[in-house]
Parts: structure tokens; C-alpha cells; sequence
């Protein structure tokens, strides 16, 4: 699937509640002290309906345009908090969906002003980070939706992370952050395990110096290369007990086998699980 429109999907699932004012049939809300009546902003919340079924389409372009007349109307400042935000977000999306990523930015940041911390715009906002050049915005990013929405790291395209943090230069300020949020927040990799994601944590815990926090970062790893790796490293002499069963790779190789055939029984038209 594209890119793009597994985004759009993406930001109609996330972001498009049922209970919003486009999609009910009573009189919106309006702000406080608008001399605007309800019914005369119901043409606003029209385009807003019109503009995403554009957007459930895949009809990027012109969902964008809709949802810039509906933000840029005289209006907009009379319709409730709650609908300006979740306009604004749907504008947003729209607009990065579009190929227009500064405008998706600044419709974003419109709407974090709006509602502070809102999973739907620290969403957006990372894609429109992952979008650009600047690796360390992106990883910025990511770590504030990994350690806010936890639940969304698995609506993430397959090795998008991994293809963050590859960009990220070893002693980039956002590398550990990152991995530490990802660690924090049980991230799976999308059920293929992220242990040679966790050596990285533990490695950078070392050399900043931090042994003891990198201790329960080893305990998690159980993949039998990475524990290899770990035992022919003498920086971890300190972390590992090379005699524990948890480091003994020969049953590490074995149980890793038993969990990809107890998935492929389990998921048998998973083909990630064929590949490996």
C-alpha cells in the first residue's frame, strides 16, 4: 500500500471520532460569547464531512483543499475548542497526506495550542518530523509518541523505527532517549523482537557510564545473536553471568524456534514470520 494512503487510513482510524460535530445531527456548539448561530455554522461542519470522505477515499488533494477552506473561514473562530482542534488536526493530515508538510506542521501545532498533549496531533507531527531531513526531530518525535501513546508504536509500517534510528549518528543526543522510550513502552517490532534494539540501549548506558541501568536491559535480551554478541563483549563482563541459563545461546536458539513455529501455527498467513 502506499505510503500516503496507509496514512490517510491512518489518520481516519486515529483522529476522526464518531462523536465529533461533523458527524452528528444535532446543532454544533459554539464558542463562548459567539454571535454566530449554531445553524449558520453548520455549512462549516458540512464542508468538514465533505472534506473527509474525501480524505476516507484517498482523495488527498482535494480533501486538503476542503479542509483549508474550512479552517481558513471567517467563522472557524466561532465553533467550539473541541471542533477547531479536531478540524484542525483533520487539516492537517490532509495537508501532509498532500505532500504539504510545513502546512500540515503549522495546522498541528494550531491544534496543540488548542488541546495540549492530544495523541492524534503527537501523531501527525511525528510523521510530518519522519517526513524531513532532520533525523533528530524525527527520533524527538517518535520518543514523545512512544512514551505518551505506547499503543500506537504498532500502527507504525513495518522497520520505520529501525530506519530512524540507522539514521541516527551514535552519539546523537536523541539516540538513547529513544531506545529508552521504546524499552519503556515493550515495544515488540511488530512481534519480531527488539533485542538487538535493546544492545544498542545497554551499549550506550555503558559508555555513558550507567552499568546498573543497563542490567535490566540485558535481562530482556533472549535472542541468540545478540546474546553472542553480548558474550564475546568483555564491556559487559559486569552485566552478564556467561553460566545463567538467561545466557546460554544454544536455548536461546531453540526457544526462538519454538515461539516462530507456536506463531506460524497460531498465524499461518503471516508471512513475516516465514521470513525469518
Amino acid at each position: 500500500m502506499d505510503t500516503w494512503k496507509w496514512l490517510g487510513l491512518i489518520v481516519i482510524a486515529l483522529l476522526m471520532g464518531a462523536n465529533s460535530e461533523a458527524n452528528t445531527q444535532k446543532r454544533p456548539a459554539q464558542g463562548p460569547g459567539s454571535p454566530v448561530s449554531g445553524d449558520a455554522l453548520l455549512g462549516i461542519h458540512d464542508r468538514a464531512r465533505r472534506a473527509q470522505l474525501h480524505l476516507e477515499a484517498g482523495r488527498f488533494e482535494q480533501a486538503d483543499r476542503d479542509y483549508s477552506q474550512v479552517v481558513d473561514d471567517p467563522r472557524f473562530g466561532d465553533l467550539s475548542k473541541s471542533s477547531r482542534a479536531h478540524y484542525l488536526r483533520g487539516a492537517g493530515g490532509a495537508a501532509l497526506a498532500a505532500g504539504q508538510t510545513e502546512r500540515a506542521r503549522a495546522l498541528l501545532l494550531r491544534a496543540e495550542r488548542i488541546e495540549p498533549d492530544h495523541a492524534g496531533s503527537a501523531w501527525l507531527l511525528m510523521w510530518v518530523a519522519m517526513s524531513g531531513d532532520d533525523v533528530d526531530e524525527a527520533a524527538s518525535a517518535l520518543t514523545r509518541v512512544a512514551s505518551g501513546w505506547p499503543q500506537l508504536l504498532e500502527h507504525m509500517p513495518d522497520r520505520s523505527i529501525g530506519a530512524v534510528l540507522g539514521r541516527l549518528p551514535k552519539d546523537s543526543p536523541t539516540r538513547r532517549p529513544l531506545l529508552q522510550a521504546l524499552f519503556e513502552a515493550d515495544w515488540t517490532n511488530h512481534g519480531r523482537g527488539a533485542d538487538a534494539f535493546w544492545h544498542m540501549l545497554a551499549l550506550a548506558y555503558i559508555n555513558d557510564g550507567l552499568p546498573d541501568a543497563a542490567r535490566p536491559v540485558v535481562r530482556r535480551i533472549q535472542a541468540a545473536e545478540t546474546l553472542v554478541d553480548i558474550r564475546i563483549d568483555r564491556r559487559f563482563d559486569a552485566l552478564a553471568d556467561r553460566d545463567s541459563p538467561s545466557m546460554d545461546v544454544a536455548l536461546a536458539a531453540r526457544n526462538h524456534r519454538d515461539r516462530l513455529l507456536a506463531r506460524l501455527e497460531s498465524e499461518p498467513a503471516n508471512l513475516t514470520f516465514h521470513k525469518e
